[in-house]
């Protein structure tokens, strides 16, 4: 679906039809690994909906997997596991996009994660001392792990690094991101969809972009 402020309310349905299909563990794990043609007979035969409506449905559902893909892909280095169990807690917007901060939110405060996955997903979507009950939570083998070693090649942990670093220094204010932040947080295809962004002032956030698509 094209990108727009306001949504038919039939678009909103077929959206929220498609999407509560994709969600379906017990329907997914039969169809993520189908090819095509298995996969649209199976989602047709789930729907009890009019066939002019299933036609409709049957043509979202490969954006919308396509959209779950790329979340996948641009967490690939939280999961401990393949994090294809987390797909049946995406939130989505009425353009069939996942809506990351819901979904991010959501997931550190499930069960789904394990506690240092909670963690390192926080520090791309939280900030400052929102982050430390996630901290805590973790066993302290796991807190020292986290305090002790020195993360290289994933660009996931360099965001939890400057968090550790903060909190060692003492920082206990949330700094302005357009003065502190923006010069050390390492801005990935997952921050870049969370919070942090909006915090930006203006200029920044149009001149981290212009960034980013250059990049």
């Amino acid at each position: 679906m094209s990108k727009r402020t306001v949504y038919t309310l039939k678009e909103i349905s077929l959206v929220n039809v498609a999407t509560r299909i994709y969600n379906c563990f017990d329907l997914k794990k039969y169809i993520l690994h189908c090819d095509e043609r298995t996969k649209e007979q199976l989602i047709r035969e789930e729907l009890q909906i009019p066939l002019v409506l299933k036609d409709e449905i049957v043509a979202l559902m490969k954006p919308i997997e396509l959209e779950a893909h790329n979340w996948m892909r641009d967490h690939y280095g939280i999961f401990r596991t393949s994090g294809e169990e987390c797909l049946s807690e995406l939130h989505w917007n009425p353009d069939a996009t996942v809506n990351r901060i819901r979904t991010a939110d959501d997931l550190i405060r499930s069960q789904r994660l394990e506690s240092q996955e909670q963690f390192v997903f926080s520090c791309q979507y939280w900030r400052g001392r929102k982050i430390i009950p996630v901290f805590r939570k973790m066993n302290y083998e796991t807190r020292q792990h986290f305090l002790e070693e020195r993360f290289e090649g994933n660009e996931h942990l360099k965001n939890v690094v400057k968090w550790i670093r903060d909190k060692k220094a003492g920082n206990k204010r949330d700094c302005k991101l357009s003065h502190c932040w923006c010069t050390s947080f390492t801005w990935t295809d997952v921050s870049l969809h969370s919070r942090f962004l909006g915090c930006l002032q203006q200029d920044h956030r149009e001149c981290l972009l212009r960034q980013t698509v250059l990049a």
